[in-house]
């Protein structure tokens, strides 16, 4: 699941049950320029409101992040209580966690210390 969708991962989780759930991470502090660049960029954080999914973005974006698109401390301080909700909620056996480090493929481990069956790994 991406962004917003993975704001529900416990409800979409509790749908299939028998699922895996990937967790990617990365750093966190790159995340945010990441974001920054991107999906929270200025021009499209003014443009989403007139759009046709305003009020679906306002209730996943604005909402979720409490309108702080753009505040380092608070965006980071939320990407640590997703990741921590997530490894509370989904048992062991069901998560794979996918570390994204800067320039390398993803590399995924079943519960952050055993190897990810091979269709469970990214190319990426």
């Amino acid at each position: 699941m991406d962004f917003p969708a993975c704001t529900q991962f416990a409800v979409i989780a509790g749908h299939v049950p028998d699922a895996k759930v990937v967790l990617n991470m990365c750093d966190p502090d790159r995340w945010f320029d990441s974001t920054q660049e991107t999906v929270f960029s200025k021009p499209w954080i003014d443009w989403l409101p007139s759009s046709d999914a305003g009020a679906y973005m306002k209730a996943t974006i604005n909402d979720y992040f409490d309108g702080r698109m753009h505040d380092r401390e608070h965006l980071v301080c939320r990407y640590h209580e997703h990741v921590a909700a997530v490894k509370a909620l989904i048992p062991e056996e069901r998560l794979l966690c996918s570390e994204v480090a800067q320039g390398s493929k993803c590399r995924t481990c079943v519960s952050g210390s055993r190897d990810a069956p091979a269709s469970a790994r990214s190319s990426r």
